[in-house]
């Protein structure tokens, strides 16, 4: 960008779209630096593109406005600034929007898109895919989409964040259902000791034959629990975990409690699958949705 007197200034992008590594035309300008690479202007935007202009020290600019007459702001598209800097529109290649409210100035040009596969008139996604609010952007989640043409999603599919919140309730809703459709196997694990013992500062197995010597737990699994142990002779099929208490006593409740394992851990191979089977998807699954 070159001012009236004729200095060049050059833009330092936000990456809009995190999951792609490719430069896209909708990045937002972050800062304004000179020749010498010396930032003199920086910029923060709201999900909706709303910006505040910031001095180099991130202090909010006095007036609100670029000291360099930047135009280019929100997805890179040009803020037009009228009656007397009350009124600030964007200019998207096919209709303006507005940044303060989150709307579209005018009426989507593709006017109401058929949606064939549900042709039901009465209901709403069957008259539109994208709605029936014309003046709406992107649906109302511009956390994760854009629009920087006034099409809605004029961008290749790639770079649409999927919503992580979304995406692991139906990872984890299709393993559940998975599992209850299939819960013969826990009928067939052995009972876990009520209580296991100490030989000096060591743990014993009650059973060596049948299960694992008993081993400091995981804090991540099973919180508060002292030591787990599991059983033996699974051969790759199901296998029981038992966690105890400081005390010796059986763990039968919350995150401390052992799990019963539809892969039981107990050869090489075994760890692979039971890792892959459970472990990954139980660490989906808490990881956006809390301790289940």
């Amino acid at each position: 960008m070159s001012d009236s007197s004729g200095n060049d200034y050059y833009y330092l992008h936000d990456k809009c779209i995190e999951q792609s590594e490719i430069p896209t035309p909708w990045d937002n300008p972050a800062a304004l630096v000179e020749d010498s690479g010396t930032v003199v202007e920086r910029y923060e935007y709201d999900a909706y593109g709303a910006c505040r202009v910031l001095e180099p020290n991130f202090a909010p600019d006095p007036d609100g406005l670029s000291d360099y007459a930047n135009p280019y702001l929100f997805t890179g598209r040009r803020l037009d600034i009228l009656d007397a800097d009350s009124l600030k529109i964007q200019y998207n290649r096919n209709r303006y929007y507005d940044p303060q409210t989150g709307r579209w100035l005018t009426h989507d040009p593709l006017g109401i898109a058929p949606n064939p596969p549900k042709p039901n008139v009465f209901d709403v996604l069957g008259q539109n895919e994208d709605g029936m609010n014309m003046y709406e952007y992107v649906n109302s989640w511009p956390v994760s989409l854009l629009d920087s043409y006034g099409l809605y999603t004029p961008f290749p599919p790639e770079y649409i964040i999927p919503n992580p919140m979304n995406e692991a309730k139906k990872k984890c809703t299709a393993w559940i259902q998975k599992e209850l459709k299939d819960i013969g196997w826990l009928a067939k694990l052995p009972d876990c000791p009520r209580k296991i013992r100490k030989i000096g500062r060591k743990w014993v197995s009650p059973d060596p034959k049948k299960w694992t010597k008993p081993k400091k737990a995981s804090q991540t699994y099973h919180k508060g629990a002292e030591v787990c142990m599991r059983s033996k002779g699974n051969k790759g099929g199901a296998g029981q975990q038992c966690c105890y208490n400081d005390k010796g006593t059986l763990m039968t409740r919350g995150l401390a409690a052992g799990t019963p394992d539809r892969v039981g851990p107990e050869r090489p191979i075994d760890r692979v699958r039971h890792y892959y089977v459970e472990v990954s998807t139980f660490k989906n699954c808490t990881k956006y949705l809390g301790p289940l």
